[in-house]
């Protein structure tokens, strides 16, 4: 194993882990409500798990909010339900 493969991998991890956060931004964008990490996972054909540390990424960046109903988490678009209340 030479030093390209190995110092290859985590520029593949970042890579790929940008990815999953654009589809998750633009898939909460797209819907009107909540949705569970099961849900994004499903839709954009990716891991429940790497789907939920990217959220949890996403929430600390304040791009978008996590409500927890029932021990599930809800993931929405940041100040989505303040939008809502003002109409």
């Amino acid at each position: 194993m030479g030093d390209s493969e190995s110092s290859d991998a985590p520029e593949d991890y970042l890579t790929v882990s940008k990815q999953i956060e654009r589809d998750i931004l633009e898939l909460i964008e797209k819907e009107n409500y909540p949705l569970s990490t099961r849900q994004i996972a499903l839709k954009i054909k990716r891991s429940w798990h790497a789907v939920q540390n990217r959220c949890l990424e996403l929430q600390l960046q304040g791009k978008i909010s996590r409500l927890t109903v029932a021990g599930t988490h809800l993931w929405i678009k940041k100040g989505h339900f303040m939008e809502e209340m003002r109409k």
